[in-house]
C-alpha cells in the first residue's frame, strides 16, 4: 500500500455551501478512516484548504475514493493536488 497526500484549495465564494456540506464531507472521510483508507484529514489553519492522507494500492485507487468526497462532487474544491508520499520518520512509516 502507498500513502497519497491530497491538498485541497478552497474558493472563499463557496463558504456558505461548504458549511452546508461539511457534515457530509466529514462523514465520508470518517467512513474512510474507519476502513483504514483515510489516515488523517484536516483544514489548513488559514482556511484556504485542507490536507488529507489516503492509503491506497495506487494513485488511481486513491483518486477513485477522493472523487466521491461530497466537497469534490459538489464543486467546493477549486484545485486539488495528489502526490504519492513516503514517510521515513514518524507515525506513518509503517503504512
Amino acid at each position: 500500500m502507498s500513502v497519497f497526500v491530497f491538498r485541497y484549495v478552497y474558493d472563499d465564494a463557496n463558504a456558505a455551501m461548504m458549511d452546508k456540506l461539511r457534515p457530509q464531507h466529514r462523514a465520508y472521510l470518517g467512513e474512510g478512516a474507519q476502513r483504514d483508507i483515510v489516515l488523517a484529514s484536516g483544514p489548513l489553519t488559514d482556511g484556504s484548504g485542507a490536507l488529507i492522507l489516503v492509503k491506497a494500492q495506487d494513485k488511481d485507487d486513491a483518486l477513485h475514493f477522493m472523487n466521491h468526497d461530497p466537497f469534490y462532487v459538489n464543486g467546493m474544491v477549486a484545485e486539488r493536488f495528489c502526490d504519492e508520499w513516503k514517510s521515513v520518520i514518524g507515525a506513518f512509516t509503517d503504512c
